[in-house]
């Protein structure tokens, strides 16, 4: 697994609900954090977050996708 730095996260990013969520870019996401870098506060492992879909690093290797977001784009955690 990818270790994030600084107030960096990995997230799993929840699939859209419908064909206008896909095509609004500026939607508020929901995912789930995989990993926390050192310098992160407020997020934990496992909570389940808010952030708007323009915030996300994607990469990928070979069939895996990884989302990298900094702590400072999260707008919320579902409790």
């Amino acid at each position: 697994m990818i270790t994030p730095l600084k107030n960096n996260l990995l997230i799993e990013v929840y699939k859209a609900s419908s064909v206008f969520e896909m095509l609004d870019e500026n939607q508020t996401e929901k995912g789930k954090v995989l990993a926390v870098g050192p310098l992160v506060d407020s997020v934990n492992k496992g909570d389940e977050i808010i952030f708007k879909s323009y915030a996300l690093d994607k990469f990928e290797d070979g069939d895996d996708k990884y989302y990298i977001l900094s702590e400072d784009d999260v707008k919320g955690i579902y409790a």
